[in-house]
């Protein structure tokens, strides 16, 4: 896809183990809108995922009970 390695993070995952993992920036466009948002590059294997700084960058949640997009609640 072209997208550039731009650094390396430790992640916190739900069983609380650390990952290290590379990220850097990517353009997406979503809905009419773009946006830079973080890429997070995981295992060859992992599963292509829209994740939560993406989804508050548009001010979107998920419907998981529709499979859906929807408008998300801007917290401050």
């Amino acid at each position: 896809m072209g997208v550039t390695r731009d650094e390396t993070l430790t992640f916190v995952i739900a069983d609380g183990s650390k990952l290290t993992l590379d990220v850097g920036i990517v353009e997406i466009g979503l809905q009419g809108r773009t946006k830079e948002v973080y890429v997070v590059f995981g295992n060859e294997d992992a599963p292509i995922l829209l994740g939560a700084m993406a989804l508050e960058a548009f001010a979107l949640a998920a419907d998981a009970k529709n499979r859906t997009l929807i408008p998300g609640q801007l917290t401050l």
